[in-house]
């Protein structure tokens, strides 16, 4: 079980109250634990069900969507020679205008980033700059003074519920 942090305290007097709660939460756990993996075998019955019924009508999407753009590209000069879209009934379609960038030949990406960097089109390069506070944690108090970080103790209160592991054979 994984440590928790507590947010709305019940007051508890003494440790035999407090040994008492440690066990609430420890039945509470398996029943809570209980309920979702009741609730998790029902919905991936239910999923696989889903996929069941809709496999076949997913297959004849797909050979429609395919025959509709075979169909719109070999009659694409009678049907969007003055458009860019033919509407009917049910919907419409047709062709969209985009444009894509790619690295001239013989470059990758990679090139372009160091042209880009060289002339210093910041513009053009994306960076996300953010402190790293799992490396700080490993400098020394002298280092972290001089980046004007300090350290700040404090105290937070967890607890563990003991659990007997059943490894794999339990299932």
């Amino acid at each position: 079980m994984s440590r928790k942090r507590v947010k709305n305290p019940v007051t508890i007097e003494n440790t035999v109250e407090a040994i008492g709660a440690l066990g609430t939460l420890a039945d509470l756990s398996r029943q809570v634990g209980a309920i979702e993996a009741e609730l998790n075998e029902k919905i991936d019955a239910l999923k696989a069900e889903a996929a069941e019924k809709a496999a076949p009508l997913h297959r004849d999407i797909d050979d429609l969507e395919a025959g509709l753009s075979a169909f719109a590209t070999s009659h694409k000069r009678e049907l969007f020679s003055d458009r860019r879209s033919f509407s009917c009934t049910f919907g419409q379609f047709g062709f969209r205008r985009s444009t894509q960038l790619k690295p001239a030949p013989k470059y990758k990406w990679g090139d372009v980033l160091c042209t880009l960097d060289a002339r210093q089109e910041v513009d053009a390069i994306r960076v996300k700059k953010e402190v790293n506070k799992e490396a700080l944690q490993e400098w020394t108090d002298d280092q972290l003074a001089e980046v004007h970080v300090r350290r700040v103790p404090n105290d937070v209160f967890w607890y563990e519920i003991a659990a007997e592991d059943l490894g794999d054979d339990a299932a």
